[in-house]
């Protein structure tokens, strides 16, 4: 995402400045603008405003994520390209959808999570909880950057899990999570996968109940 400052080489030499853009992909083929292909682009927020857009939002703090994840139904996946996601709380077309935020698990993470969240209070978080911590501490790596403070917006739960991962230095990055857990945990937080696979005899837009069942039981869900 891009963003500007006071600072900015453009209004100190008199130019005019471009507009503040996020990079987008559009999980929902029918959303999606044509000639476009994967559904990835960079669009300004001015831009975003008129548009039809999906109704479920899926931020993420890293770009990769997003590029992996297969079509779901009425969703669009935004590139919160970490701290830049607090703009885009602002934005009046963002607040009125259902939303959830994707980061590291780490004090950074939770903290642009927490931030965002105080500007959108109905923001739900995914995969940034003790259970997915546990679950995956094989995968936990340390870390001695500089912490932020715990934001206030973070309830009981949120902020003694920002308190151990600080004292701990404890980071798990979002891509290491495994991609088939992913996949299972956005269906239980309601994103309806859209099955492609003509040769599946699958109609385009259902959900595969036997592919969910499969996948839940390799992930260790059931």
């Amino acid at each position: 995402m891009n963003s500007h400052t006071e600072t900015d080489f453009e209004p100190r030499f008199g130019f005019k400045r471009p507009p503040d853009t996020c990079w987008v992909r559009f999980l929902d083929p029918r959303f999606q603008p044509s000639g476009v292909p994967g559904g990835w682009m960079a669009l300004p927020f001015e831009t975003l405003i008129h548009m039809d857009l999906p109704r479920k939002l899926l931020i993420s703090e890293n770009r990769v994520p997003i590029l992996s994840l297969p079509a779901y139904q009425d969703t669009l996946a935004i590139w919160g390209g970490g701290g830049a996601a607090t703009l885009l709380a602002r934005e009046s077309w963002v607040t009125d959808r259902k939303i959830h935020y994707w980061g590291d698990l780490d004090c950074h993470g939770l903290f642009i999570y927490g931030n965002f969240k105080a500007i959108a209070p109905g923001t739900k978080k995914f995969l940034m909880d003790e259970d997915t911590l546990l679950k995956f501490s094989t995968l936990v790596g340390s870390y001695k950057d500089r912490l932020p403070p715990a934001p206030k917006s973070l309830d009981h739960g949120e902020t003694a899990l920002f308190n151990r991962l600080a004292s701990e230095q404890l980071r798990l990055e979002q891509e290491r999570i495994p991609h088939k857990y992913v996949l299972a945990k956005l269906e239980q937080h309601g994103f309806e996968h859209i099955c492609q696979d003509s040769h599946l005899g699958l109609e385009k837009g259902k959900i595969s109940k036997n592919s969910v069942s499969t996948t839940l039981d390799e992930t260790g869900l059931n």
